[in-house]
């Protein structure tokens, strides 16, 4: 009712309330008293009361004649046609792809690689240089060194009798060395 005043609003509020509240009509009707309380909130607020009866009064009037339409007040531009331009250029990123492939295996083909290059990580294999003391460091096996990695050990096992045992760089270990001199 538009024209009920504070008090009737009130006293209507308390009435169903203690018929509504959970205590009273049990778990089921919280949903109920949830919907009941924003309707007090709303109405016993004066300013929210003028908005939510402005609002009745427009719904109850219909769309107005003279209304802005929406399109109007806020102007959606159009669409663009989609065209081959804006799409995601997938033949050229694969045409790159290839011939990125193509490069690596091409080049690193030609690259030698008889000989293991030094990336200073002592692994079985590695060419090593002994230090003087007598630590072995990884070196490029096309140059100057002076064995072969053929056993790497932990520091409290031996080494196998004709290799060497040598103390890793890294300390991570031994490492057992052929033809040590070489």
């Amino acid at each position: 009712m538009p024209a009920a005043d504070h008090e009737q609003i009130r006293a209507a509020y308390r009435r169903l309330a203690r018929t509504t509240h959970p205590d009273a009509a049990g778990e089921a009707s919280a949903s109920s008293m949830a919907g009941l309380n924003e309707a007090w909130r709303v109405l016993s607020d004066p300013a929210r009361r003028a908005v939510y009866d402005a609002s009745l009064r427009t719904v109850a009037a219909g769309p107005r004649v003279d209304r802005v339409q929406d399109d109007e007040m806020y102007p959606v531009a159009p669409r663009p046609e989609h065209s081959r331009s804006g799409r995601f250029p997938v033949m050229p990123v694969v045409l790159c792809f290839v011939a990125a492939c193509a490069f690596i295996v091409i080049f690193g083909s030609q690259s030698g690689g008889d000989a293991p290059t030094a990336d200073w990580r002592i692994e079985v294999g590695s060419c090593v240089e002994i230090r003087d003391n007598l630590d072995a460091v990884e070196v490029d096996c096309g140059g100057v060194h002076d064995g072969v990695v053929r056993l790497l050990v932990p520091f409290d096992t031996s080494c196998p009798i004709d290799t060497q045992t040598h103390r890793d760089q890294q300390g991570l270990g031994n490492v057992c060395v052929d033809n040590v001199g070489a």
